[in-house]
């Protein structure tokens, strides 16, 4: 076999070990990230009546919030989750209305598997600066509004005002509300396009994060 036989083989060898690689990774990676964030509607089968809902309800420790994020690594989609505990917030009811609701993620506390992405990360939203990402309602809601979901659960598509690295933008999230005795579960996403708060997506060339990608939250709240 000539050397130039031998030399093509190597490289086509080579492409192909990569290839099988980059799958590798892909699979191994899409198999790590946690499932969507949702309701448990087994445990949160009480009926939801907005006129017994008024007070200030808290946030608690029982409640994750994070972001979901697709990167792009030669041509195939690997799905990446980050999520924290450390979520606080109150929401105000009256009336049937939530009047008021601010909801705050520590970004500096968000991680996913990976360290080395968790430092990027808090360097792209320049969290030693802007440690906490913030929601807040925009204006009164009508909890009425909300539409019918199993269980006695009700979906809500509220406007607001998201927070993130010095900037600001108007969002809806998408929210499933149950009632189980004296808490309430709120579990959603916030679509977000990252140019909206002045992020530019990193791409290093042979990986790409996509310019949108969710905000995601689980959040348990009871009455002060």
């Amino acid at each position: 076999m000539s050397t130039a036989r031998k030399l093509i083989i190597s490289l086509v060898l080579v492409v192909l070990a990569g290839v099988a690689a980059v799958a590798i990774y892909v699979v191994v990676q899409n198999s790590r990230a946690p499932e969507a964030l949702s309701a448990d509607m087994e445990s949160s089968s009480d009926a939801f009546d907005p006129a017994a809902l008024t007070g200030t309800w808290t946030v608690t420790d029982n409640s994750v919030a994070g972001y979901r994020v697709d990167e792009v690594l030669s041509g195939q989609d690997v799905t990446v989750v980050g999520r924290t505990a450390d979520v606080s917030g109150t929401v105000e009811i009256e009336d049937s209305a939530i009047t008021s609701a601010t909801l705050s993620v520590n970004l500096d506390s968000v991680e996913t598997d990976n360290s080395n992405r968790d430092g990027q990360f808090r360097e792209l939203l320049q969290t030693s600066e802007y440690p906490n990402a913030e929601f807040v309602l925009d204006e009164t809601f009508k909890i009425t509004e909300g539409t019918p979901a199993e269980n006695n659960g009700v979906v809500f598509e509220v406007p607001g005002t998201l927070h993130v690295a010095g900037a600001s933008a108007q969002v809806t999230a998408s929210i499933t509300a149950t009632l189980a005795g004296e808490v309430t579960n709120l579990v959603g996403s916030i679509p977000i396009v990252f140019a909206d708060f002045d992020v530019e997506a990193p791409s290093l060339g042979f990986v790409k994060v996509e310019e949108q990608g969710l905000v995601e939250f689980s959040l348990e709240l009871t009455r002060d």
